[in-house]
């Protein structure tokens, strides 16, 4: 049998040539091993907050053309709704605002769709209940009125997908930062002389 001793260095004993092999092949690790689950975490209680019920995330962030963050969700808040019925028709009695709630019937978010682009206005539908003959006896223009808040539900969603995108680019440059990489590995595991981690 034969022993072999192997000299093992923390990343701040490494020659300045040593350390930039190591910060290159972490780069490299990181790239291609991303964390992103604690930001899609706070994009959930995000979204959520703003009235997007059980979102579930889909995204390629790969800095290509069809890339980008989108998500289903179940339903739309019914408070928000509310309130956006409000802002739309200056009105706050119980019975009209209930008599217009009740005319839609759901609003749903399908997410990415399979398309070319991964947010799209059309991910987001309304559906109406044109029998709720209240709504029409006391609001005869409610047609308009749910385009309208459909329009502005889509464009809030529209909105939040691109600033989840862009704060989840800025993750991944992050990342794979000189900055971060050094960090890691001054805290990190053990190097040979020459940078590398030994296999064993």
């Amino acid at each position: 049998m034969e022993t072999i001793n192997i000299s093992l260095y923390n990343f701040n004993e490494l020659c300045e040539d040593s350390q930039k092999v190591a910060i290159k092949n972490q780069i490299e690790f990181n790239s291609e091993n991303i964390y992103l689950d604690f930001l899609i975490d706070e994009f959930k209680e995000i979204a959520e907050n703003h009235g997007f019920i059980n979102p579930v995330f889909q995204y390629s962030l790969n800095n290509c053309q069809s890339d980008g963050l989108s998500f289903s969700f179940d339903y739309f808040d019914s408070e928000k709704l509310r309130e956006l019925i409000k802002k739309f028709t200056n009105k706050n009695t119980n019975w009209f605002l209930d008599s217009i709630q009740n005319s839609i019937f759901s609003i749903k978010g399908k997410g990415n769709i399979g398309r070319y682009c991964y947010s799209l206005h059309e991910q987001i539908e309304l559906f109406a209940d044109f029998g709720n003959y209240r709504s029409w006896n006391f609001y005869t223009n409610i047609s308009q009125l749910q385009d309208k808040i459909l329009s502005r539900i889509q464009n809030n969603y529209m909105n939040l997908c691109n600033d989840f995108e862009k704060t989840a680019y800025n993750e991944i440059e992050y990342q794979t930062s000189k900055e971060f990489v050094k960090e890691t590995l001054i805290n990190g595991p053990q190097f040979l002389k020459n940078g590398l981690i030994p296999n064993f």
